[in-house]
């Protein structure tokens, strides 16, 4: 090097850069499982045949990437933004350093994922500090710009979304899914939603739930190692910190139609396949779609804190009595005696709930809007004696209340979910861990809600507390875009105020008692 110079110097870092990224791809390849080799070994042999050529002669250009084929199949990552993941599903060791080494040697740079490092010295990554990082950095309601740009601005229902999410895990992991999730939904119809409705049977479930989310996510780990479990762990707490705002708007569509104790179960298990259908169509590029219009967390959040001044604002009471009276003949009129057939309508307010906020459902806006959209096809009743969603009513087909409520959860799971799939996006950018950890917490959620019922029942708490949560859920959506709203922090807030209601109305019965 000093006798030809700077060219000379140049020239001997060069090949000494190249012979030691080939050692490295060499190494790894020998370590890696024989079917990952299998894939790669024909952009392996030609970088490497490349090098070896470079090395000898010292001319010509950096071997180039000739076998783009046989590199997508290796690694998982979008077509239009490779993110560099190199492990394959089926190996239970991944080997990182495969695809990172040959496309050193290749010449070709591709974006690492930041959960990718490892530790100096070879060392396992740290996976766990680096999901605890990224759930402390997620930012509630803010832009994700980098959502958009894996989306790659293909159009929704081209194809290639479709492409990339069953590329995203073998097949067999597809179908352990779907049978996983078969096997949960039966059992769930079966067994668990037999059982007594009290406050323990939902605190039970609740931890079921979670135990059968652990059990999950301990078979992730199982069969596709540390890194894909760690992020699918990620995934499944980044959808339980984004749930408390979902869990007090569904409690407050239920409220608002007064649905019946006995059908929630119904309309909450109807609206859970729903919110995997809407899951699956925001993996395959819906998310994206909606993120483009940017007026969807503006419209969320005002009608969040339109419904909350509608709670907070101070009306007239009548009493239990004319509550009553008002309510079972305004809703009976409502439903027309004479022309629907005699079913349940909406019950009584239960026990616990704000008897002066008590609405007339048939008079609540959505109701009003599918009136005016369905006309008679509309039955303004719920029936409770055989639970269906359509029924009868002198031989024409119509959708009851039921019906109504199912449609204004599946809509809830649609616009307040949309922020947490654009995170998990971002954050995992695997279709796979991305769904499969929704589908899990979507359980626990649903469970949420229930407990959420029984507490508000309970603890005699006033649907002040929910216009509260409600009022600064609006907020952050209406100022996400300006002020930076840490998502744990929001949770945080959120818990906070429903625990500080229990504890003042506590001291309020309390002081009640000893007076």
């Amino acid at each position: 090097a000093e006798a030809s110079g700077r060219g000379g110097a140049a020239m001997a870092a060069r090949r000494a850069a190249l012979a030691l990224a080939l050692a490295a791809t060499c190494t790894a390849a020998a370590h890696s499982r024989s079917e990952v080799v299998a894939h790669g070994n024909g952009h392996v042999r030609s970088s490497a045949a490349a090098a070896l050529a470079f090395l000898m002669d010292g001319k010509g250009d950096a071997p180039v990437d000739d076998a783009p084929a046989a590199r997508r199949d290796t690694v998982k990552h979008s077509e239009r933004a490779a993110d560099g993941r190199a492990a394959h599903r089926r190996a239970q060791q991944p080997a990182p350093g495969v695809i990172a080494s040959a496309t050193l040697v290749a010449g070709v740079a591709l974006p690492a994922h930041p959960a990718r490092h490892t530790k100096v010295g070879g060392s396992v990554p740290d996976f766990e500090a680096q999901v605890w990082s990224h759930i402390a950095a997620a930012r509630k309601g803010g832009p994700h710009p980098a959502a958009l740009l894996l989306s790659g601005g293909d159009p929704f229902f081209d194809g290639s979304h479709l492409r990339r999410v069953a590329r995203s895990a073998p097949v067999t992991d597809w179908y352990f899914m779907a049978a996983v999730v078969s096997l949960i939904l039966v059992v769930d119809v079966a067994v668990l939603q037999l059982l007594p409705e009290t406050a323990r049977t939902n605190i039970v479930l609740l931890i079921f739930w979670l135990l059968v989310s652990s059990a999950v996510g301990v078979e992730v780990w199982l069969r596709m190692g540390p890194e894909d479990g760690s992020r699918w762990v990620e995934g499944f707490l980044l959808e339980l910190v984004y749930a408390p705002d979902r869990i007090f708007v569904i409690h407050l569509v239920l409220t608002a139609l007064n649905t019946p104790r006995r059908l929630m179960p119904k309309a909450l298990f109807l609206s859970l396949i729903g919110f995997i259908c809407v899951r699956f169509f925001f993996v395959l590029g819906l998310a994206s779609v909606l993120e483009r219009l940017r007026v969807v967390p503006y419209a969320v959040g005002v009608w969040l804190v339109y419904s909350a001044s509608r709670l907070l604002a101070p009306r007239p009471s009548l009493g239990a009595a004319g509550v009553a009276a008002t309510y079972a003949g305004d809703s009976r009129k409502a439903a027309g005696d004479a022309e629907k057939p005699k079913l349940p309508l909406a019950e009584p307010p239960q026990a616990g709930a704000d008897e002066d906020l008590v609405d007339d459902v048939t008079q609540a806006p959505i109701v009003c809007a599918l009136r005016w959209l369905l006309g008679s096809r509309l039955g303004e009743f719920y029936d409770e004696e055989t639970e269906a969603v359509l029924t009868t009513v002198r031989r024409r087909l119509v959708l009851n209340l039921l019906g109504v409520a199912i449609f204004c959860l599946i809509a809830v799971e649609l616009l307040m979910g949309l922020d947490v799939a654009l995170v998990k996006n971002e954050a995992l950018n695997d279709p796979f861990l991305d769904l499969s950890s929704a589908v899990a917490a979507a359980f626990v959620v649903r469970a949420s809600v229930f407990v959420v019922r029984d507490i508000f029942n309970n603890w005699g708490l006033s649907q002040k507390t929910l216009g509260t949560v409600l009022l600064f859920s609006g907020a952050e959506l209406l100022l996400a875009r300006v002020v930076r709203v840490n998502a744990v922090f929001a949770a945080f807030v959120t818990m906070s105020i429903l625990a500080s209601s229990m504890l003042v109305s506590w001291l309020l019965s309390e002081m009640e008692a000893k007076t």
